[in-house]
């Protein structure tokens, strides 16, 4: 097992202005505002970019996350993506999505705010770590500076919701 080593730079800003802007299109399509994008390091440039496609789509497991990593993979033409790739999400991942995460081998991933319902990305590593349930883990890390603008487009999403 390999522990990740201290968490490197964060993306430009203009990374996550990609991802809130996805969120924002996601709510406009009356899905939950998540996002992501998986980023090259080297020059951060965005291999995938997906938001939530779950009504769209008809499909439950259409996250973001699940969706961005599909397409990087379709891009590598390969399960795996290469190494050293970051997944950047609006939310942390899921209990699902951070599966994927890691079968995927996804060396970082960055989120804005983490998850209030069930187990996210950094519970289930932190847990799994003591008995090496995982063959891989990615380093994890908040990006505060943009928690803020999320919670707040999340909030109206689900007043606006309660309210119709």
């Amino acid at each position: 097992m390999q522990v990740p080593q201290q968490p490197k730079s964060f993306p430009p800003d203009s990374i996550a202005r990609i991802v809130l802007e996805s969120c924002q299109e996601a709510a406009a399509a009356g899905e939950v505002p998540a996002a992501a994008v998986i980023c090259d390091p080297e020059n951060w440039s965005v291999l995938a970019a997906e938001r939530n496609r779950i009504l769209e789509l008809r499909d439950p497991t259409a996250h973001a996350e699940l969706l961005c990593i599909r397409a990087a993979c379709a891009a590598a033409e390969s399960e795996r993506l290469p190494p050293d790739l970051v997944l950047v999400s609006a939310l942390e991942p899921c209990l699902m999505c951070s599966g994927a995460v890691v079968h995927a081998r996804l060396s970082r991933v960055i989120f804005f705010t983490p998850t209030l319902k069930g187990p996210g990305l950094e519970r289930i590593l932190e847990q799994s770590r003591d008995g090496a349930l995982l063959n891989h883990y990615p380093e994890t890390r908040q990006w505060e500076a943009f928690q803020s603008e999320y919670r707040s487009l999340l909030r109206e999403f689900f007043r606006e919701r309660r309210s119709s």
